[in-house]
């Protein structure tokens, strides 16, 4: 018996994605992101460098929605001291300008988050990260050094999310990190 070419694609995405979740596991480094914030200006995650980061990204513009969900929960449960990154690597028609985009994420995310949410109408955010397309946000918190802590590709409220949560406080009680290098600098 032969499986339908849907069943087959779907199995694809999804061991795709669960390689990708495996390849940045507890004590991997985050790959150096270069991306344009809200503004259009240019960002890097070695900016964030020092600091812990709570890093949510969708690849689906229909994800906008869970990606806030996180950000509300955050509100609450974040520890103290983490920066947060939004990574909105999607896809628009082509004849949606980016200034469109920007326009709109303006009227959604906070001000003070503008600098915080880099904006990638292409998908090439995504593909360096090595995610498929997916209407769930895959959610990483990071170390001062570039780090994964804790990953997900989750819905904040189901139990995969409520881990990340879990290990964000446990990593507060611990001084364990990564061998990697600090984030932002080139390996030797």
């Amino acid at each position: 018996m032969v499986a339908p070419l849907s069943t087959v694609l779907a199995l694809a995405v999804e061991l795709a994605a669960g390689t990708v979740l495996a390849s940045l596991e507890r004590g991997a480094e985050f790959p150096v992101l270069v991306g344009q914030d809200v503004t259009g200006a240019e960002r890097r995650t070695s900016d964030l460098a020092g600091a812990r980061t709570l890093v949510v990204v969708i690849t689906d513009r229909g994800a906008a929605g869970r990606m806030e969900a996180w950000w509300r929960a955050a509100d609450q449960r974040l520890p103290k001291g983490y920066k947060r990154l939004s990574v909105a690597s999607i896809g628009v028609p082509f004849f949606v300008s980016i200034d469109t985009v920007r326009k709109r994420a303006r009227e959604s995310v906070p001000p003070e988050y503008w600098r915080d949410t880099l904006i990638d109408t292409h998908h090439n955010l995504a593909r360096t990260l090595g995610l498929p397309e997916s209407k769930v946000p895959y959610v990483y918190a990071l170390d001062e050094r570039g780090c994964v802590i804790a990953q997900a590709h989750a819905d904040v409220d189901s139990p995969e999310g409520q881990r990340v949560w879990e290990d964000l406080r446990a990593a507060d009680r611990t001084a364990d990190r990564c061998p990697g290098r600090a984030l932002g600098r080139t390996p030797p």
